[in-house]
């Protein structure tokens, strides 16, 4: 059963997304250059602030002045709510799923999960897996839709009118977050960002703009698409697990793979990447010297850019969740 709800946020931006197969090449196109931590105050009813950037003190939207999580008195009940959101001038919609297996009165973690270029929220929820996950470990999951009729994320250089239009999608991301911490006992050091495709270009900017929000993040099939892609600057290290088709022919490998050195160097990585995971072809290598204590690891799977459906049944949920729950923000 769906259950349907409303709350006002405010700021500038929207966004919109889809079906998950971004044009070939865009991930390294674009040039929205908006500046990090640039995007909404806090939702006119909800508590906290939104703060973030390069130099900016991590200012949780989600804590109290006292430092603990800000629980409302009537969360929300287990299964799956429609929310509507008011931000920048327009109505945006996630569903929120609350999982039978939260613990009453404990704080959660929260995962946001964005769907591919011209996908929709209902198909993420359908292919990601993280609607079991959620179930099965008692955290939250959102998933968004994007914005327009093609439903696009700005992640940057990608995609659709989302990004020609220089929505402020990291604000968005952000007030999502803020709004459903009014609406379930949400962990404010445990918000963590995934997404395929354009969605997974969104994490990634997250990871550059929004340190003092997410804790980590798992793109999958999508880099970082800020032109050039030294303008990510996150405020301090960031952990990161990316996962990778080996026969993608919509982002290219290349992608990841220039992403995962990249992250490498703004991380303080130190020594080699070493091989963590191997399921059939499926490989993951890892970074584990990292400034701060983060780890950064490179997943890459026997499939095409729908890598939630790869060859040898490895489930990317999985992964990013025993990666996402080892890390808290400071």
């Amino acid at each position: 059963m769906l259950l349907q709800g409303t709350v006002a946020g405010c700021g500038s931006g929207s966004g919109a997304d889809g079906a998950g197969d971004a044009a070939p090449g865009s991930e390294a196109g674009g040039s929205d250059q908006a500046a990090p931590g640039d995007g909404p105050g806090p939702a006119g009813d909800l508590p906290g602030k939104l703060k973030d950037g390069p130099g900016a003190t991590p200012d949780h939207a989600l804590l109290s002045d006292q430092g603990a999580a800000i629980c409302p008195a009537k969360p929300l009940a287990a299964g799956d709510h429609l929310q509507t959101i008011q931000f920048g001038g327009n109505g945006r919609e996630f569903k929120l799923h609350v999982p039978k297996s939260l613990k009453p009165g404990a704080a959660a973690p929260l995962v946001l999960d964005f769907h591919g270029y011209v996908s929709d929220m209902d198909q993420q929820r359908a292919i990601s897996g993280f609607l079991q996950k959620a179930d099965e470990q008692g955290f939250v999951v959102a998933h968004g839709n994007g914005y327009g009729a093609l439903r696009s994320w700005n992640a940057g250089g990608c995609c659709g009118d989302a990004a020609s239009k220089k929505l402020d999608d990291v604000g968005l991301a952000k007030a999502i977050a803020q709004q459903v911490a009014g609406l379930v006992c949400i962990d404010p050091k445990r918000v963590y960002s995934t997404g395929l495709s354009n969605g997974g270009m969104l994490s990634q900017r997250l990871a550059c703009e929004a340190a003092g929000t997410f804790a980590a993040v798992a793109p999958v099939s999508g880099g970082i698409s800020l032109a050039p892609m030294s303008a990510c600057q996150p405020s301090r290290p960031m952990p990161v697990i990316e996962f990778h088709g080996t026969s993608d022919i919509i982002v290219p490998l290349s992608a990841a793979t220039d992403t995962f050195g990249y992250w490498a160097k703004v991380d303080g990585c130190t020594g080699s990447a070493t091989q963590t995971f191997s399921q059939g072809k499926a490989t993951c290598k890892t970074y584990a010297s990292c400034k701060a204590g983060v780890k950064l690891t490179l997943c890459l799977l026997d499939a095409g850019h729908i890598a939630y459906d790869n060859k040898d049944k490895v489930s990317i949920a999985s992964l990013a969740w025993d990666f996402f729950k080892q890390f808290s923000l400071p």
